[in-house]
């Protein structure tokens, strides 16, 4: 276990319940232990009053808010991230680094037992066809050997109850994932020349490859989205070019269409430009290579459907008037490029409210962009401020907050009617280097805290304002508007204006004249109605394209009829060239709706002998399978995480800040 002698100062812990406005040191409560520097400090993802203080021999619990802790001494060497259980909160999991033994503990955190040794990767289920606490590991396989391919291989497995019975799924596993009812992993070929990437949706019962083009060594697949029931899946193009396609499956995960080709993803940089807008369902942003190189940024309003270039705001400049302007949004590329701009910003609590740094032009610039917000999900854009700022949304939408990128700034701006109007309040008079603007998790407080630390001394600094001092009245209903999502989407007709995905939703928003604040416990309310189906709730199915037109035609080598094997037995599935979008809740009781013609054949036993190919990989001895299979390489998505260096260091709990000094 590493020991903490040579460490000579102390561990000091302050808590605040005043939001940052005064601090009271702690550090008694911990026995003055020395606190972790790296995942000292973790906080419980569903119960803001559950923090979680790790030192080099004890884990600290306190469940009311930091007012008291429970010493819970450790027999191992915690310092990794604690992985809790999205049903029961006294279910956590962490895994040792050095030995890579996985720990489990059943009371929130007060004992541990270790269950899987030669770990890699780990996830508690979030599949249905799961028992409660079901885990799922990738343990070290010592006996595979490849010729071609010299990185580690792992079995996948899993296990729930005692855990000490572990059941395995799949052999020469080199990664895995899950969300929700997928679950993905990526497997060698029996020689380790290729790779290939089976999906299950059943809990690991069954497993299928993915009907995507096979891909060489030099290239990668990489899964960047699947919290709406499918698949965001970017395939690298040949050679090193910097981009690839992007795909979304079907419902199952099986089959996949093209959805946006040219998406740019360089794999020197292991980043993506790709971005879910959280304040709205089925919105997301992606960056594209265009035919001269240059980048250009792109939005979809239907979960991939059809993507396109974003409407410049009205009264914006072109950077260029001699060529088609657009608004073009930096995000995690430009921060390794070392342009220092905020990425962009949404939230579920501010329902269609974007905020973006960007450019008015025919490419992505790197000269210093500007602030642009929208308020109707991506729409509509109006240009809020000059120049790079650090933004945050609080108050469910209702208010924004800004500070201009500055060494030293010296006012913050604040905006209660979506970024049109701004004032400006002087929080300091001194040189403070600042380090964050944050708002408490959710963005539905009235209150935010400006982080830095003195020139003069390099002392921590933080100033705490709470807008309640300068926003009195409580919204009342009059304050609020209903507004329909999408509307911008469909005008000719009434009955398909804002409809998206088969549904036409309007939430209570409020309105940008009102001055007053929506509270902290604000939920927005909606209305949905179903729409009927047209050819926007469709995408082009597998081996079809879209034309000028957005008609499906079959593509290049010829579309044919998709003949798969699935859990069992063979389909054929006979396409007119379009499936419906998964999660689509359209409906058609009227003759004028559109319903394109979709049959499967059940070919049977056909699909037997191909069956017992990918039961190779299930259980049997992996030294004695033989394997052929088509070839599906996939580099797993790196999650980067970018924040400022000292976010690390504290952990929110309702309006209570803990944050720990050496």
């Amino acid at each position: 276990m590493t020991s903490p002698r040579e460490m000579k100062a102390s561990s000091n812990l302050y808590r605040s319940d005043t939001f940052g406005g005064n601090f009271k040191e702690i550090s008694s409560l911990l026995e003055n232990d020395i606190i972790r520097k790296l995942n000292g400090l973790q906080h419980h993802k569903s119960n803001v009053k559950k923090i979680y203080v790790i030192t080099y021999s004890n884990l600290f619990i306190t469940e009311d808010g930091g007012k008291s802790f429970t010493k819970a001494p450790l027999n191992f060497n915690l310092d990794g991230s604690l992985v809790f259980n999205d049903i029961s909160e006294n279910h956590i999991l962490t895994r040792e680094s050095e030995k890579k033994q996985l720990h489990l503990s059943s009371d929130a955190g007060r004992k541990w037992k270790p269950i899987a040794s030669s770990v890699n990767l780990f996830f508690w289920s979030t599949s249905k066809h799961d028992k409660s606490y079901t885990v799922y590991i990738s343990q070290k396989n010592d006996s595979y050997t490849s010729t071609y391919y010299k990185g580690d291989v792992y079995t996948l497995k899993k296990s729930s109850g005692d855990y000490k019975v572990w059941k395995s799924l799949l052999h020469e596993v080199v990664s895995f994932g899950i969300q929700g009812n997928f679950i993905y992993a990526t497997t060698l070929t029996k020689d380790g020349k290729e790779r290939r990437m089976q999906i299950s949706s059943d809990g690991g019962i069954t497993w299928n490859e993915a009907q995507l083009e096979t891909i060489a060594h030099d290239r990668f697949f990489s899964v960047l989205d699947m919290s709406e029931g499918l698949i965001f899946m970017h395939v690298d193009n040949p050679g090193d070019t910097g981009h690839g396609t992007l795909y979304t499956s079907g419902q199952d995960g099986i089959i996949y269409s093209k959805s946006l080709e040219r998406h740019f993803y360089p794999s020197l940089y292991e980043v993506t430009d790709f971005y879910k807008i959280k304040s709205m369902t089925g919105v997301y942003f992606a960056s594209r290579i265009q035919a001269d190189s240059s980048i250009s940024t792109v939005i979809t309003f239907d979960r991939g459907g059809i993507w396109q270039e974003i409407e410049p705001p009205v009264g914006v400049p072109c950077a260029d008037k001699t060529k088609s302007c657009h608004l073009h949004v930096h995000n995690v590329f430009s921060k390794k490029q070392h342009v220092n701009v905020e990425v962009p910003l949404s939230t579920p609590s501010a329902v269609g409210l974007i905020l973006v740094h960007g450019h008015v032009a025919n490419n992505s610039q790197i000269t210093e962009p500007d602030v642009f917000v929208s308020s109707d999900g991506g729409y509509k854009w109006h240009k809020a401020l000059d120049k790079a700022h650090h933004y945050q949304i609080a108050d469910s939408g209702g208010l924004l907050v800004a500070v201009p990128s500055e060494k030293f700034p010296k006012y913050i701006r604040f905006s209660t009617d979506e970024g049109h109007c701004w004032h400006d309040y002087k929080f300091t008079n001194e040189n403070i280097s600042f380090t964050g603007l944050l708002t408490e998790p959710g963005s539905q407080s009235m209150s935010v805290s400006i982080w830095g630390f003195r020139q003069s001394d390099s002392k921590w600094k933080v100033h705490i304002i709470d807008f309640r001092n300068v926003i009195h009245q409580k919204c009342q209903e009059s304050d609020y508007k209903l507004w329909l999502a999408h509307s911008s989407r469909w005008k000719n007709t009434e009955e398909n204006t804002g409809c998206l995905l088969g549904l036409k939703t309007s939430f209570y928003q409020l309105r940008p004249e009102s001055w007053c604040y929506n509270g902290h416990n604000h939920i927005n309310k909606n209305e949905t109605k179903v729409c009927p189906c047209t050819r926007s709730d469709y995408q082009c199915d597998y081996g079809y394209e879209a034309d000028m037109n957005q008609n499906c035609k079959r593509g290049v080598p010829v579309g044919r009829d998709i003949d798969i094997c699935i859990r069992g037995h063979e389909e054929k599935i006979v396409s007119e060239g379009y499936r419906k979008i998964p999660g689509d809740k359209c409906s058609c009781e009227n003759s004028k709706c559109f319903k394109p013609n979709t049959k499967k054949i059940d070919l049977g036993v056909l699909c037997h002998s191909r069956i017992q190919l990918v039961s190779n990989l299930l259980l049997l001895d992996p030294i004695s399978s033989a394997i052929t299979s088509l070839v599906l390489a996939i580099l797993m998505q790196r999650v980067l995480s970018i924040s400022c260096h000292f976010v690390k260091y504290f952990a929110y709990a309702q309006s209570m800040i803990f944050f720990p000094s050496k």
